[in-house]
């Protein structure tokens, strides 16, 4: 019995690697509405028909206040224009008694932001300008 199926056994672990590999599909690709993962090919015909657009915030997604924004390297001007092009969402929480900031009146809650959209947002800026700001030394 010399079928295909008991040489299998025979290979190396490198070509039965190589073979694993070779047989496998192509990766999916995320679908840049929903962040759906679908082939290639099948891009397209989700955004023109069943893509839900963007998704509720998981109730764990972790949210951040514009200083912390700003320390991971958004400028403020930057993070409003993004919050008003719908690029990030953004949310008023209420401050809670004991934060570090003090509490004024008049100022009872605090603005927060998603941080995938900001990462997410910050990830496309340094593809696109990988320099991001900065002169590159000519």
């Amino acid at each position: 019995m010399s079928s295909r199926r008991s040489q299998y056994r025979y290979l190396t672990a490198a070509a039965k690697q190589a073979r694993q590999i070779a047989s496998m599909r192509e990766p999916g690709v995320a679908c840049p509405h929903c962040d759906a993962t679908t082939s290639p090919s099948d891009l397209l015909r989700h955004v023109e028909g069943s893509c839900p657009g963007a998704r509720e915030p998981h109730q764990l997604s972790r949210w951040i206040s514009r200083g912390e924004a700003i320390e991971l390297g958004v400028p403020w001007e930057t993070l409003r224009r993004w919050v008003g092009q719908g690029k990030v969402r953004s949310r008023i929480r209420v401050r809670q008694a004991g934060e570090q900031e003090q509490r004024r009146p008049g100022r009872p809650s605090l603005r927060v932001y998603l941080v995938r959209d900001v990462a997410k947002m910050l990830a496309l800026r340094h593809r696109i300008m990988p320099t991001s700001g900065r002169n590159r030394g000519r």
